[in-house]
């Protein structure tokens, strides 16, 4: 184990909790919209939690990717799906990922002027889901883990699609009231008025 580059256990452990992170966060993201009010906006701020987690891990693994000194691999091919000389096709799908993932944050970042586009581009999610859980079992030297990890995740994603498929639907937060003092009031706050506002709570 001496031998082995702090790179390289950085990059594996990192991305390993990535695809965990993700599995959790679209989980979260799927059962959301048929939980009540209250505990939706709390598994809302806990998607988000496991979003952006997972989301920079994903960036510090890319990083520590290159690096590495036992793989070879530099920003195109990180980049550039099926440009990579090592492990083309299992590095094309977390290229990919990560060029869908790009998407993805750029628009959530501008998600309070485009709500709509925002709502279709985050639909990307689920690929990116995919690809990173398929990246992990094609690339990861330690496959059994890689393969136990997208295992467990999948199983996770398809709990949370039988969940938002077959639970009945419950309404989104009430629009906001203006309180005393002007506040608005409802029943999640502000915040759950924003997140109605923008459509994240249906």
């Amino acid at each position: 184990m001496t031998d082995v580059p702090w790179t390289w256990l950085l990059m594996r452990s990192g991305g390993l909790v990535a695809v965990g992170l993700l599995s959790i966060s679209v989980f979260l993201g799927l059962i959301g919209p048929r939980l009540r009010p209250s505990p939706r906006l709390m598994t809302v701020n806990a998607h988000r939690a496991a979003a952006v987690s997972g989301s920079l891990l994903i960036v510090g693994h890319v990083v520590l990717a290159i690096l590495d000194r036992w793989i070879t691999l530099d920003w195109p091919a990180a980049l550039l799906p099926g440009a990579a000389d090592w492990k083309r096709w299992g590095v094309a799908a977390g290229a990919l990922a990560l060029d869908l993932l790009i998407v993805v944050l750029i628009t959530t970042a501008t998600r309070y002027r485009a709500a709509r586009v925002w709502r279709r581009a985050h639909l990307l999610a689920y690929p990116v889901w995919a690809l990173a859980a398929g990246h992990g079992v094609a690339v990861g030297t330690d496959t059994a883990l890689a393969r136990w990890t997208a295992l467990l995740g999948c199983a996770l994603v398809l709990g949370g699609l039988a969940v938002r498929l077959l639970a009945p639907a419950t309404s989104p937060a009430a629009s906001p009231r203006l309180g005393a003092g002007g506040a608005q009031s409802g029943p999640l706050g502000p915040q759950g008025a924003a997140l109605a506002k923008q459509g994240v709570l249906r």
